[in-house]
């Protein structure tokens, strides 16, 4: 028995329907059966000027130059010969179209290069820059003065009650006249003796009363009891047997200002040391001594520290200059821990012991907020998070001097953080405003122009006194407020429909009065964009005045957007999983343009083999180096995850970048197993955070997108861009100083020097780095 399968059948050649006469006859029933329409009623009009939308071609002219184009370019070639030789291998890509690319009305031909009708003005496309900044959001009718009537009216009969108070206190004081006798009255001289005895008694008893008094407060007899928990978490203390020794202040002077030593080694040991005091047990007089030593040089070097990360981008390829802002953030919190050390020591003592250092209580009370704000500026520059720890201290510190010494809150003293005076409100302001507003959007270079636009405007931000604001229970507000809660360090945003219910007196949160300054950013944000409409440079506000458009707009877009998400109530997904992935990224126009250009290159030399060397190639540019991790990818964001040190690329807010992964396709080919994404994106948001980590969020702009060529009509120039495609929509992709009109037309060229016509739109995006076009 034969157990072999048989063999498969010899595939026939397929037949024609005319070399076989059963088929052939069948299509003839088939045709015959369909019904003839009768066209004898219609009219055909051979002359005409309607135009069509849907229309190939928009004239008969254009239809034969069409024509012409293509029989021109085709010709008719006999077929060869079939032959038993295997094919050439051919390019991978031997032809690519890049028609995709272009807009429909760009493919359609609708306008060319000498038809130009742009009035020189740019059009700003409801994308990215004006969703958000339209007039309506800006309240038409400010109800702030209505409320700041009510907040008077509270004022003023606080101050009346005080008055009162002050006057029936004198009038107790006041002794009780004399009855005249009845033998006759007094002389007028006895009488102004007398007065002048009573006035004198008066006022020295009011001098022994205020002597007394001082007195009576300088002990703490009079001071009220400080019930409110300060809930601090500070280091447990080592024993006196085990504590190590400590530097001296000499020592501490001496390692920050001697010279030729590395800013980061003497960082890393005023950590270190700093570190060891907190652990210490020691009196408060000598600890704060020996903190008060740090003080100076420390807040010295972190301004230092922040005005060289402002000049450069803030992500570090060297170990050592990522390790040193680590320490200078490690020195603020080490310093931070030991001014509230003795801050809770002379809060929580009885008011005996309180008394006689209140006034130390107070100074330590400022320089907290000092060292707080200054940390704040630093977490700022680096994309850093402010802590948590921080922002509670920030805020539970305030209500508690609100509450127990609201004289200290107007007091100026010398702040190390703003370089002159100030007052616990100015720093409590500045910090709540910087702590609102989602920084982590905002490039480290545009930190002093962020400073300096807010300074332009912090007098439109008012507190509302704890005395005040302790008497506006279910009272409807008309206006927007920041709370800041005593126990929790985010401040909420209260809107004009809100009512304000406070459980109990001593837990009412301190209110800021923030409309105006919201109102100001929208109103500087609309004024930009129209700047921008206009091709104008130039913005009413000083401080914005000397920067570029596309530097306002950097600056004012995330404001804007961090104050519409407060509106909402909404804040920014944050992720913790993060999951390997390969990928490679390209950062910078001009990097993606050399890149977009080599692989190209690469594609229509055809199949390497492995480890041939690729010749007459343009210059590949370096990639980044380090291992990702993604968190989350969508059809517009991807979250991404990498070390710091090894990035090997610059990258900064606004930043262009080209991300390429490696994906895993079902394939039969073995070599096939994979393929690759291109991604071009922006990075809108960036984060350092522990272990040499930092999270990217990238805007994904087109996943199809190449390298072109702009013809510069005035001078017979070109530039170099990237066209992209994205949802229907064709964008041009230019570096920040490029200049363009809507309606205004311009050839490209494309790798495959293919030639086309496009139109701009108007503006779609704008950083720092780069502008995005939409195309007609």
């Amino acid at each position: 028995m034969n157990d072999k399968p048989p063999k498969p059948a010899k595939p026939q050649p397929q037949k024609s329907y005319e070399e076989n006469a059963q088929d052939h006859q069948g299509m003839l029933d088939a045709a015959a059966a369909v019904p003839i329409k009768n066209y004898s009623d219609y009219e055909i009009t051979l002359e005409t000027k309607d135009e069509y939308s849907d229309a190939l071609f928009a004239s008969e002219s254009e239809l034969d130059s069409a024509l012409l184009d293509s029989a021109s370019s085709q010709t008719e070639e006999k077929p060869n010969a079939q032959s038993d030789k295997a094919p050439e291998l051919e390019a991978a890509v031997a032809t690519i179209d890049f028609t995709g690319l272009l807009s429909q009305q760009s493919r359609d031909g609708g306008f060319s290069q000498n038809t130009n009708t742009h009035s020189g003005k740019l059009s700003i496309i409801n994308n990215t820059l004006n969703d958000s900044p339209a007039r309506k959001t800006i309240a038409a009718t400010d109800a702030s003065s209505a409320f700041q009537a009510t907040l008077d009216k509270i004022a003023t009969t606080i101050a009346q009650e005080e008055q009162q108070a002050i006057e029936a206190k004198n009038k107790a004081l006041e002794p009780t006249p004399e009855p005249i006798s009845e033998g006759g009255k007094l002389s007028t001289i006895t009488q102004k003796l007398k007065a002048k005895g009573k006035a004198l008694s008066k006022k020295g008893l009011a001098k022994v009363d205020q002597s007394k008094a001082g007195l009576d407060e300088y002990l703490g007899r009079t001071l009220p009891d400080r019930t409110l928990a300060l809930e601090f978490i500070l280091p447990t203390l080592k024993n006196k047997k085990d504590s190590e020794e400590l530097f001296t202040e000499q020592a501490i002077e001496k390692l920050f200002y001697s010279k030729g030593k590395p800013l980061a080694t003497i960082l890393t040991r005023a950590e270190q040391e700093l570190a060891k005091l907190a652990k210490t047990p020691l009196a408060n007089n000598k600890r704060l001594a020996l903190l008060n030593a740090y003080l100076n040089p420390l807040s010295e070097k972190t301004k230092s520290l922040i005005a060289m990360i402002e000049r450069k981008p803030s992500i570090y390829e060297d170990e050592k200059r990522s390790s040193m802002v680590d320490s200078s953030l490690g020195c603020l919190k080490q310093l931070i821990t030991g001014y509230k050390q003795i801050y809770a020591d002379l809060y929580e003592s009885a008011n005996v012991v309180y008394g006689p250092q209140r006034k130390t209580a107070n100074q330590v009370a400022f320089t907290l907020f000092d060292c707080l704000h200054l940390e704040q500026l630093l977490s700022l520059a680096l994309h850093s998070t402010i802590p948590a720890a921080s922002l509670k201290t920030c805020s539970k510190l305030y209500h508690i001097l609100s509450h127990y010494e609201p004289q200290q809150l107007t007091a100026e003293c010398e702040a190390y953080s703003l370089g002159g005076t100030a007052t616990i409100d100015t720093l409590f302001i500045r910090y709540q405003i910087l702590a609102s507003f989602d920084h982590l959007s905002i490039s480290t270079s545009q930190q002093r122009l962020l400073h300096a636009y807010l300074q332009q405007h912090y007098r439109l931000v008012k507190i509302v006194p704890y005395a005040i604001s302790s008497r506006l229970p279910s009272l409807m507000t008309g206006q927007q407020l920041l709370a800041i809660s005593h126990d929790n360090g985010n401040a909420a945003l209260i809107q004009h429909s809100a009512r304000l219910e406070i459980e109990a007196a001593q837990h009412a949160p301190v209110f800021l009065l923030i409309q105006p300054l919201f109102n100001q950013i929208k109103a500087d944000y609309v004024e930009a964009l129209k700047l921008t409409i206009n091709q104008r440079s130039q913005h009413s506000s000083a401080a914005l005045a000397k920067s570029s458009m596309q530097a306002v707009l950097s600056l004012l877009s995330p404001l804007n957007l961090s104050i519409r998400l407060l509106e909402k109530g909404l804040s920014s997904p944050t992720y913790t999983l993060y999951r390997p992935i390969e990928l490679k990224a390209y950062s910078g126009i001009e990097q993606i343009i050399r890149y977009t250009l080599y692989d190209y290159a690469l594609q229509q030399k055809g199949p390497q083999h492995k480890g041939q060397p690729s010749k007459d190639l343009p210059v590949k540019p370096p990639a980044s180096k380090s291992q990702w991790q993604c968190a989350m990818e969508d059809e517009e964001t991807i979250y991404l995850q990498t070390s710091e040190c090894k990035l090997g690329i610059p990258i900064d807010i606004g930043y262009l970048v080209e991300l390429i992964k490696t994906v895993d396709v079902e394939s039969d080919n073995e070599e096939d197993k994979t393929s690759t994404e291109h991604l071009l994106c922006s990075i809108v948001k960036l984060e350092r955070i522990s272990q040499g980590k930092i999270l990217f969020v990238a805007k994904i702009i087109s996943r199809e997108f190449t390298a072109i060529e702009l013809s510069n009509s005035d001078n017979d120039s070109t530039s170099e861009a990237i066209i992209a495609h994205k949802q229907q929509q064709s964008l041009l992709i230019r570096d920040s100083q490029a200049v363009h009109h809507s309606q205004q037309t311009t050839t490209i060229t494309f790798p495959n020097q293919q030639k086309a016509v496009i139109a701009v739109a108007g503006l779609s995006d704008s950083s720092r780095e780069l502008q995005i076009f939409s195309l007609l």
